[in-house]
């Protein structure tokens, strides 16, 4: 009689699957994992930092419109003006000077009540918040003509920008005391000589937690803004990962565990016919099929063969589908590119060059012009991504002006930008559209030399003088009339800004890739060193700025291929 197996080549095989399974899934675990937490730390403190320097970005140009009002109010003289300029402002509630106190009556009646919950101990330069009536205020003081003079606002009006992004916890100090925001986590406590510095992200240690804090300073009132936001929340979906990874790798073992008891039987004869069919496939034929008449893995093993012979055949019908379509794209490409003006205009009033070019074979960049009688309409828009999706909506807001051509057509008694840009964007509104665009139109009248505009959220245009020696401050960035995407809401307001321009001025259009292109160290090019090329203006012409900035884009890319899509036009009044 033989003799019985000690270790049966069934455990042999369910003991070598099994381990070399534990090892691989728990290396590939491991590593994913860490490749996972090492991009998520690394998107984190990006984030974090583009976060905080938007918020104080944003409370730095809030309270410079403010504190330019405060100063406006402190030179009127004639107190009944100045009541009446306090009682007229949207957001000012109160006045408050040496020998003058004056309220908005329109918020508060008793004028004694708020008046005493007011802090007593403001200096210059100063910003403190107080509450009254469960309501919390803020009181922002400088010095004016020798005197302190302070304004009353809500403290909602700052707030709101704290409160853009929910994912962080942003709040504002000022000289180490907490004046705006929910300090959710105790920040306030921790030592301030650890919470110094602009434009930084750091690590921390607090409340036996680890967290991830974003600093930034305004220049206006001097606050420290700082963000905050728990390492380990930021991080959790990793445990979830490995959780989901261990219920993997068990259902794996388990599943092949039994796929290695059934194969220990005879399976010589199935396996020759399946070697002998994957061979065929090899050569190419893939209408042939395997027969195995056994109810078992194996000969669910023949029917999977005979199924990937179909999907191959179904692939290479595919194949040819994707051959087609990539032909659509391209027409889709030459289609698009008809959307653009010449990239040379040149009118009896002014002269336009432009250049656009698609990060991939359709891109999200779009611009227009149109004259119509005395009306010169020039539009540039950027939508969120690039590809097909942003083409389409490209697509969208060319119709959308085509028909506003033919508005004016029939009426052009009415003609704003800001008109325009409302029209753009109930048009973006009822496509249904995820991606959202940013605007800026622009309305040149050429009998008064008046320049209207309205800024979508985009970035702002450049007017450059035609000077023999320009220098940086010569050139304006037009900051005024912004307003929401196209596509945020069809309720969006948007209003306009007039400016005169002079024969010889220079306005630059542009998105946001053209600053924004990074060479192979990640570099961004920046406005920096576009600003050098516009401050030759007065010793070249409008194509030659242009050529100009696109070749030193492309040289410092260092290569044709872009991240983003590029769009640039130079507009000279003649």
């Amino acid at each position: 009689m033989g003799k019985r197996p000690t270790f049966p080549i069934k455990l042999k095989l369910i003991s070598l699957n099994t381990a070399l399974l534990i090892i691989v899934i728990a290396f590939l675990t491991k590593y994913a994992t860490h490749l996972f937490e090492k991009d998520k730390k690394a998107y984190l403190y990006e984030n974090s930092l583009f976060n905080v320097t938007s918020v104080a970005k944003e409370i730095n140009y809030t309270l410079n419109k403010i504190e330019n009002d405060l100063q406006n109010l402190a030179l009127i003289k004639n107190n009944k003006l100045r009541a009446k300029a306090v009682a007229e402002s949207k957001y000012i509630l109160a006045f408050v000077e040496k020998n003058q106190f004056i309220i908005n009556k329109d918020f508060e009646k008793n004028e004694n009540d708020f008046k005493l919950a007011i802090p007593k101990d403001t200096r210059d330069n100063s910003l403190s918040s107080f509450k009254y009536k469960d309501d919390l205020f803020v009181i922002l003081t400088k010095k004016v003509n020798k005197g302190l003079t302070s304004i009353v606002i809500k403290a909602n009006i700052l707030n709101n920008l704290l409160s853009q992004n929910r994912t962080y916890n942003t709040i504002v100090f000022k000289d180490g005391s907490l004046v705006l925001g929910n300090d959710l986590i105790g920040l306030h406590n921790y030592d301030k000589s650890e919470l110094k510095g602009n434009n930084i992200v750091k690590k921390v240690s607090f409340n036996e937690d680890d967290y991830l804090v974003s600093l930034a300073q305004t220049k206006a009132f001097a606050l420290s803004i700082v963000s905050t936001i728990s390492e380990s929340d930021a991080l959790s979906v990793t445990k979830f990962l490995v959780q989901r990874a261990i219920f993997f790798a068990i259902f794996i073992i388990a599943l092949s565990t039994i796929i290695i008891i059934l194969l220990s039987k005879t399976i010589s004869k199935p396996i020759e016919k399946l070697y002998q069919r994957a061979i065929s496939i090899g050569q190419g034929d893939f209408e042939s099929t395997v027969e195995i008449k056994t109810r078992d893995e194996l000969g669910t093993l023949g029917d999977s063969f005979n199924q990937m012979s179909r999907e191959i055949l179904e692939y290479i019908e595919k194949m040819k589908e994707k051959a087609r379509l990539d032909e659509e794209v391209k027409v889709a490409k030459m289609v698009q590119e008809e959307f653009f003006p010449p990239k040379d205009i040149d009118t009896h009033y002014v002269r336009l060059s432009s250049y656009a070019a698609p990060a991939s074979e359709c891109g999200g960049d779009w611009w227009g012009h149109y004259e119509f009688n005395e009306y010169i309409i020039t539009i540039i828009a950027d939508a969120t991504g690039h590809g097909l999706p942003a083409a389409l909506l490209t697509s969208a807001i060319n119709s959308a002006f085509n028909s506003i051509k033919i508005r004016l057509s029939e009426d052009g008694t009415q003609i704003s930008p800001a008109l325009i840009t409302s029209h753009l964007n109930k048009v973006i509104n009822l496509s249904n559209n995820k991606i959202l665009l940013t605007a800026f139109v622009s309305v040149y009248n050429t009998k008064t030399k008046e320049y209207s505009y309205t800024n979508a959220s985009h970035l702002e245009v450049l007017k450059v003088p035609k000077k023999s020696e320009i220098s940086k401050a010569d050139i304006l960035p037009l900051l005024e009339a912004k307003g929401p995407r196209l596509g945020e809401s069809c309720e969006s307001k948007y209003d306009y800004e007039t400016i005169i321009l002079e024969q010889g001025d220079l306005l630059v259009y542009m998105t946001d890739g053209i600053t924004e292109a990074e060479n192979s160290d990640g570099k961004q090019w920046g406005l920096r060193n576009l600003l050098k090329i516009l401050m030759t203006y007065g010793d070249h012409t409008g194509p030659e700025i242009r050529d100009t900035i696109v070749s030193i884009v492309h040289n410092h890319r260092g290569s044709n291929s872009f991240d983003d899509d590029l769009t640039l036009i130079c507009q000279e009044i003649k």
